[in-house]
């Protein structure tokens, strides 16, 4: 059954590569491309494939994200995604977001207990009682992280336009962006929220590939979030997105790419230096008098390079430790943001309350952490 629905999802995938070029074999076929050809369908595929992913297991979710889930948004054309995409995605991304958050939850607290367990493992094997094996756990969080990466790689497919997000970047320069993120967002802006939220949480995650694509995501958002229709990004951004960058930094599963992670706080600082000044006030000695500044600094370094440079030197006055507390108390990524402005300051008012905290939120107590000052 497994291998049967491995091979439907790769064939559907392949599928959506379908188009016939000639108009005159395309009319007597009855349609062009794949998408015109099963655009009736597209209630039954949605019964198929999505409503009850919540009952697969994750091998097989990740084989449908990456076989067929992945192609179908590469290849949909812009006419289509209306039909096809405010059908399949805004659930997907959902429960995507709940799922690898708390799968990400189990693992970061298990690793708590990891060192004792080990410890206890050796003991009993020197005494020569029953030793536990812990290979369903190794082989649950193996596929935790490769259905991560491949969720970051359709996120970066709906917010670039390709899996290495350098298409977005590419095509702004010659003012030709238009990509799926930027549709959604106006028109299933909760769908928007819920790609946003989970490309902010994964950057607390410590996994290199997870990672590094995250921040590529958070890179875009950041930079549609400086344009008037995308404004309701900007709360998020400078208050969740921020507080995972800068906590993502104590990670040594990330330190190949902390170039890029500093410099989307440098962007963010620079976008929206009033809003985020809060946010850096709450790190460990920074007072009023070094973040003013600071940001007179800023203002007199005009290359980016030299910005980050004052940017680190700030940051190291925390320490990692203390940055990690940080995450731990606002939690980024956690909640789903509601993308309009009023019900941001409804939600900063709520989670500002005692008791409002999210309860499955993973907590970033893991061995891996280390000093900031020796990933530098």
């Amino acid at each position: 059954l497994r291998g049967a629905r491995d091979s439907i999802y790769q064939f559907l995938g392949t599928a959506t590569q379908l188009s016939v070029e000639d108009q005159s074999i395309a009319t007597n076929l009855g349609f062009s491309t794949f998408f015109d050809g099963m655009a009736t369908l597209v209630p039954e595929i949605f019964a198929v494939v999505i409503e009850h992913i919540q009952y697969q297991d994750d091998r097989t979710t990740r084989m449908l994200v990456r076989a067929f889930i992945c192609p179908l948004v590469r290849n949909c054309p812009q006419n289509y995604w209306a039909h096809w995409m405010r059908t399949l995605l805004p659930p997907l991304l959902q429960h995507m977001h709940s799922r690898l958050t708390t799968g990400w939850h189990a693992f970061l607290v298990g690793n708590q207990g990891a060192s004792s367990s080990q410890t206890d493992t050796t003991n009993a094997a020197n005494a020569g009682g029953p030793v536990v094996e812990h290979g369903d756990e190794i082989m649950h969080d193996l596929c935790v992280r490769e259905l991560t990466r491949e969720h970051l790689s359709l996120m970066l497919t709906i917010s670039a336009g390709d899996e290495s997000g350098n298409a977005y970047f590419h095509m702004q320069k010659k003012k030709q962006v238009k990509t799926m993120l930027q549709w959604l967002a106006v028109d299933c802006p909760q769908s928007a929220a819920c790609l946003l939220a989970t490309a902010v949480a994964a950057l607390t995650w410590p996994d290199s590939e997870t990672g590094s694509k995250a921040i590529k995501v958070c890179r875009i958002a950041l930079s549609m979030s400086q344009e008037p229709q995308y404004a309701s990004f900007q709360p998020f951004i400078t208050k969740d997105m921020l507080t995972a960058c800068i906590s993502s930094l104590t990670l040594p599963s990330h330190a190949d790419f902390q170039s890029e992670i500093l410099m989307v706080i440098r962007d963010i600082i620079v976008a929206y230096s009033d809003h985020v000044s809060a946010i850096l006030l709450t790190l460990p000695n920074i007072d009023n008098q070094i973040l003013v500044s600071f940001h007179q600094a800023m203002k007199s370094k005009g290359s980016e390079k030299d910005q980050r440079n004052l940017v680190r030197k700030l940051l190291l006055r925390s320490g990692g430790s203390e940055l990690k507390a940080m995450a731990q108390a606002h939690r980024p990524g956690m909640a789903i943001p509601q993308l309009q402005g009023a019900d941001f300051d409804k939600r900063d008012q709520q989670q500002n309350k005692p008791g409002t905290q999210n309860q499955n939120a993973p907590l970033l107590e893991t061995d891996e952490q280390a000093p900031l000052s020796n990933l530098f």
